[in-house]
């Protein structure tokens, strides 16, 4: 529930500010990165993937895409 509040809250300062496309992308890539972790870290039994930043993330999606 707490991801959903800081998620819209993130949608609607972007809109509002009129941030590019990219910084809204960034956003909410690193929105979607905080809940995975903070999900992971609820079970302590489980290891946590290492966070990828999101200039890696488009690294790799550029690789992938150049590639198909």
């Amino acid at each position: 529930m707490k991801f959903f509040l800081i998620f819209a809250l993130t949608m609607v300062l972007a809109a509002t500010l009129g941030c590019s496309g990219e910084s809204f992308k960034r956003a909410t890539f690193d929105s979607m990165q905080n809940y995975s972790r903070e999900q992971c870290l609820k079970d302590p039994g489980v290891e946590c993937p290492e966070r990828e930043s999101y200039d890696d993330y488009q690294r790799k999606r550029r690789e992938v895409k150049s590639d198909e």
